[in-house]
C-alpha cells in the first residue's frame, strides 16, 4: 500500500481527538482498510473517527462522514468486489481490539505479529487483548 493511495479515505476536517486507533501493516490493501473501518463503525456506533496508523506512523483520519461520501458515490459497498462473496465472517481479516490496563487506551489491528504485541502510546507497556 502506498500512503498516497490512502488519501482518498481521509477526512481533512477530522482530527485524531477521540478517534479510535487502527494500526495496519503497509502491505494492507486500501479497500481492506476501508472495509475494516466500515465494520468498526457498524459494530461501535459511538465511534465517529478512526486514526489510521501505518507501520506505527499516523497516516490520516477517516470519519463516518467521509466513508458515507465514498459509499454514496459507488454502486457497490466498499470491498464488495464482484458481489460473489459468501455471507458470514471474513476470511481475509478480523479486527482485534487491545486495551491498556492502566489508562484504558484502545487500539485495533487486523494483524498481530506474536513477537510484537502493541504497547500503550502513553508508555504504560503491553496492551491486553479484549474479547
Amino acid at each position: 500500500m502506498k500512503n498516497r493511495d490512502l488519501g482518498v479515505l481521509f477526512d481533512r476536517d477530522a482530527d485524531e481527538r477521540d478517534a479510535v486507533r487502527l494500526s495496519v501493516p503497509a502491505s494492507t490493501d486500501v479497500a481492506i482498510v476501508a472495509e475494516v473501518v466500515e465494520k468498526i463503525f457498524a459494530a461501535e456506533p459511538g465511534i465517529d473517527r478512526a486514526a489510521l496508523y501505518v507501520d506505527g506512523q499516523l497516516a490520516g483520519v477517516m470519519s463516518r462522514h467521509r466513508l458515507a461520501e465514498l459509499v454514496e458515490g459507488s454502486f457497490r459497498g466498499i470491498g464488495d468486489a464482484d458481489g460473489a462473496t459468501l455471507p458470514g465472517v471474513s476470511s481475509r481479516y478480523q479486527v482485534i481490539r487491545f486495551q491498556c490496563r492502566t489508562c484504558g487506551a484502545e487500539e485495533r489491528r487486523i494483524h498481530v505479529d506474536p513477537r510484537s504485541a502493541p504497547n500503550c502510546s502513553s508508555g504504560h507497556g503491553a496492551m491486553v487483548l479484549l474479547p
